[in-house]
């Protein structure tokens, strides 16, 4: 394999990477339905390992990815970051409701 193919795969591969880590925090954060029993889950806990996950990758990848792995990385971690909050803020705020 030659050292393009090679890049092109890796590149592939990490992107994938992310894409999946993306849907698995979204699983987590209620957002899609389990295939299997069709229920919505909500782990916060786990949607949050996600999120230290992704957070740990642009650390170690800082000046190594290409511009579309960082935009796809940089990107999936707002995200999921942000719908993060969001629940947080829901649970938090029907906690308070039922005090």
């Amino acid at each position: 394999m030659s050292e393009d193919q090679s890049h092109d795969l890796y590149q592939s591969i990490f992107e994938d990477l992310i894409i999946e880590m993306g849907q698995a925090g979204y699983f987590f954060l209620g957002e899609m339905d389990d295939p299997q029993s069709g229920d919505r889950l909500i782990d916060l806990e786990s949607a949050k390992s996600i999120v230290d996950q992704l957070e740990m990758l642009v650390e170690k990848t800082n000046g190594n990815l290409t511009g579309t792995e960082a935009e796809l990385l940089n990107g999936t971690l707002t995200n999921l970051r942000d719908r993060l909050a969001d629940k947080i803020d829901d649970q938090e705020n029907s906690r308070d409701k039922s005090s």
